[in-house]
């Protein structure tokens, strides 16, 4: 009984081991069974050259047939760069056999690690071999950088706003990019973080906004973090910056005669801006955007006015277009700024593009269908550029083999419906 325990006691203190040397992954059975073996194997090891192969190779014997072999390349968090796996019924595997379709060569710098594993016959996961290794000299600074960044710093008035801007580019598919406000003692007052990116690239945007009015007086540090598959953690900025309140001023920017969007729109449909902006000292700088509900911004345009009037027509008006926007809810915004350095909003609203009511055969998007449509249809396909459709109204012209995009066929089609010869464009 004494042995029977002691046993058991030496193998669950051998498994624990073997569960520890492979942090990134967890299995439900992870087997060691000396049924399996693997000889005559090689595995990388060390640092490899970029761009250098490495062959593999390896024989794996059981004495029951096996079900399943897997080799494979993966990230230090268990995530795979390239893996081969292969169903089997025998009892012996040649390595060399999935040898090409792992390829060393394609890996950029980094850290990975090579793993080999079988599927025996009771349905058991057993590890064969685990070897770590990188692929050149890899630096956080060489693997992550940032691009067109915009970040808070210097002084920032109390109940400023701020959007975080920034391109993050790896080598590796980013894992985390995480960005945080600590405040003089070193606490964390904001943060945002974006798990699982999967990508190499990510571009803050949306809700990546933070407004210091929830910030009291003092001295912050704004620090942006990204950690890739590989497992580097990279600090690609770290600033200080300043929160004060602002002087009492007397400046005055006010709109008039506004005429925005709200409410729903309906998709493929104009908007028309309106609206005189004034100010009691010159205004130095007028934006616009159309935003989506998370503050990704999906067109911007900005004037500089050097007057105390500006007319939101025709300028922001002729460079919004709301025709092209996908149904869903958008955030439309106009800020302006005068000489003194006193910004505003003078216009944020909220807004929906819903789905349009088809009717088809209505190309001209006049309510009804007529000759007019045939007209509208054949215009258009024979010269797009001089001849504008609304996309609505595209999508109600659209009535033979609906999806193809406009053509001939569908100008027939209408007139053919015209002419009573069918009785449906649906």
């Amino acid at each position: 009984m004494n042995k029977t325990l002691s046993r058991l006691a030496s193998f669950a203190v051998m498994l624990v081991m073997l569960l520890s040397v492979v942090p990134f992954r967890s299995y439900a059975v992870e087997v060691v069974s000396s049924d399996i073996k693997i000889t005559d194997f090689t595995k990388p090891e060390g640092s490899l050259p970029v761009g250098k192969s490495f062959i593999l190779k390896g024989i794996i014997t059981s004495e029951k047939p096996m079900k399943k072999v897997v080799a494979g390349i993966y990230y230090r968090n268990g995530v795979a760069n390239q893996e081969v796996e292969k169903e089997v019924s025998t009892t012996e595997f040649n390595i060399k056999t999935i040898d090409a379709g792992i390829r060393f060569g394609s890996l950029p710098e980094g850290l990975y690690c090579y793993q080999v594993s079988v599927t025996d016959s009771n349905d058991n996961y057993v590890r064969l071999l685990y070897s770590e290794f990188q692929i050149g000299n890899p630096s956080t600074e060489s693997q992550i950088k940032t691009e067109n960044s915009s970040f808070p710093s210097g002084t920032m008035q109390y109940g400023q706003s701020f959007k975080i801007n920034c391109c993050i580019k790896s080598v590796q598919p980013l894992n985390k990019v995480s960005a945080y406000i600590y405040d003089s003692k070193n606490s964390e007052v904001w943060k945002t973080v974006k798990s699982s990116v999967n990508s190499k690239s990510y571009t803050f945007s949306g809700n990546d906004i933070f407004d210091v009015s929830n910030l009291d007086e003092g001295s912050y540090t704004y620090k942006l973090v990204a950690e890739d598959y590989s497992g580097y953690n990279a600090t690609l900025e770290k600033i200080s910056f300043e929160v004060k309140k602002s002087e009492e001023t007397d400046s005055d920017i006010k709109i008039s005669n506004a005429e925005f969007p709200s409410g729903v729109l309906k998709q493929g449909s104009y908007f028309n801006l309106r609206g005189t902006i004034t100010s009691k000292y010159k205004l130095k700088t007028v934006t616009s955007e159309i935003l989506k509900s998370d503050g990704t911004v999906l067109q911007k345009v900005s004037f500089s006015p050097d007057s105390t009037t500006f007319n939101v027509f025709p300028d922001i008006d002729y460079s919004m277009i709301f025709e092209n926007l996908e149904t869903g809810k958008y955030i439309f915004l106009i800020q302006a700024e005068d000489e003194k350095g006193y910004k505003t909003d003078v216009v944020k609203s909220d807004f929906e593009i819903g789905k349009s009511n088809v009717l088809a055969g209505d190309a001209n998007t006049d309510g009804k269908v007529d000759i007019a449509d045939v007209i509208a249809i054949s215009s258009y396909v024979s010269d797009s550029e001089n001849n504008f459709l609304q996309p609505v109204g595209r999508q109600n012209g659209d009535v033979q083999n609906s999806g193809n995009g406009l053509n001939a066929s569908d100008a027939l089609m209408i007139q053919q419906y015209l002419a009573g010869i069918i009785t449906s464009l649906e």
